[in-house]
């Protein structure tokens, strides 16, 4: 009986661990997809080629934040997209516009 009380509690702890799993799998991989990736890079490529403007346009900013998360980069790699160091681009930028001295709006 204390078996069977054991593996109660055991699917218990795992059944609720599961959905969060789950949600975090889910979140990461709707940014781990070709069509993405190759939005959020345009969303940078497409503002002129001022690092003071990428950082002032949402649409970069918010891709940005994505472009540099180590999962993302990885995904880039496994969709065959190229190697994680064609992103490094975005990892630069994304320093620059959080750099001491850039005026930028802040995310929250």
């Amino acid at each position: 009986m204390k078996s069977m009380t054991a593996a109660v509690i055991a699917l218990g702890v795992l059944a609720s661990a599961v959905p969060a799993l789950a949600q975090e799998t889910h979140s990461l991989s709707s940014e781990c997809t070709v069509e993405y990736l190759t939005s959020a890079k345009s969303a940078c490529d497409s503002v002129a080629d001022v690092s003071q403007l990428k950082c002032e346009d949402e649409s970069c900013h918010e891709a940005l934040h994505s472009l540099v998360e180590d999962e993302v980069r990885q995904c880039y790699v496994d969709l065959g997209l190229g190697p994680a160091t064609d992103l490094d681009y975005y990892v630069l930028l994304d320093e620059f516009c959080h750099g001491q001295g850039v005026r930028i709006w802040h995310c929250q």
